[in-house]
């Protein structure tokens, strides 16, 4: 799976689909459908795949971190996954 396929794939799965990630970015879902599927002249921007990923993982739906974790890998990296409830605003937060 390449990295553009593990955003379809959590858009797919997020409740209401493709309609209510494209609602949640401000976008149409024409829009939208023809960034996932790069359409000619149609790119979905990193800012918006890291959106859709954070928006996936507040919910819990499946495959939530197949785009960061793909992402990782094309950087020969791993992703370590935070506890649940520890966000790294809440790590920046955290005395020590």
């Amino acid at each position: 799976m390449d990295v553009l396929d593990s955003v379809r794939r959590a858009v797919r799965h997020y409740p209401g689909g493709l309609d209510a990630v494209a609602l949640r970015l401000g976008k149409s879902p024409s829009t939208l459908e023809k960034e996932l599927r790069a359409a000619p002249q149609y790119k979905l921007g990193a800012m918006d795949a890291a959106e859709i990923a954070a928006m996936c993982t507040q919910l819990g739906t499946p495959h939530a971190l197949d785009y960061p974790t793909r992402l990782a890998e094309h950087c020969s990296a791993t992703l370590l996954p935070l506890p649940q409830g520890l966000g790294l605003a809440q790590q920046r937060e955290m005395p020590g």
